[in-house]
């Protein structure tokens, strides 16, 4: 769905939110404004529950390199390719994992992956930032609701507002669903996480 597409119904749904409670001043969420909250919810969401969002891409490394941070448009890394098979990175309580995570973000190679090598793996990567009115919104279409929601629900708490009592009940049950969405686990395709579970 194009942005502007989405930023009029958006508009809408929001003041459907507060309609019940006669309140005008939160019925208007200009453009400018809607962009910036569309985006940083898509993150929000994406940080609950990354499962639609994952994807495996390839990584090189200029130099040899012990200690990664992943870059901003991933929020984490799930499992890597070594072997002609995928394995779970490890926690940081696993000394002896090829990859560890320390959180998210920041991982460990031991060894060191070397100059000009390069490693698969599996990661949750952030849509492309909403632009323009003609940029796409990238978010499962049956959970398109939810973000208008979550993005209403952003806009009235930062005035101290409360959404209507019947849309809070279904954004909470869109919520809870969007949580289990994708969690299905594939067992046969890692092998056993390794640690004790300190590194998250």
């Amino acid at each position: 769905m194009e942005f502007k597409k989405f930023y009029n119904l958006l508009s809408w749904e929001l003041k459907q939110s507060s309609l019940e409670d006669h309140d005008s001043n939160y019925e208007y969420i200009n453009f400018d404004d809607a962009m910036y909250y569309t985006n940083e919810c898509i993150k929000e969401l994406v940080e609950m529950n990354g499962n639609p969002f994952t994807t495996e891409e390839d990584f090189s490394f200029p130099e040899v390199t012990t200690i990664y941070r992943l870059p901003d448009m991933y929020n984490s890394a799930s499992g890597y390719f070594f072997n002609d098979q995928w394995f779970k990175i490890s926690d940081s309580s696993d000394q002896y994992a090829r990859v560890r995570c320390i959180n998210d973000r920041d991982l460990i190679f031991n060894p060191a992956i070397q100059v000009g090598e390069k490693i698969t793996m599996r990661v949750v990567k952030y849509p492309a930032d909403i632009c323009t009115g003609s940029d796409s919104v990238v978010f499962p279409p049956q959970f398109q609701r939810l973000l208008r929601l979550h993005i209403a629900n952003r806009v009235m708490g930062r005035k101290g507002k409360e959404m209507a009592q019947r849309i809070t009940i279904e954004y909470e049950r869109l919520l809870a669903r969007w949580q289990l969405y994708g969690k299905t686990v594939k067992t046969s395709s890692f092998m056993q996480f390794g640690g004790y579970g300190f590194g998250r």
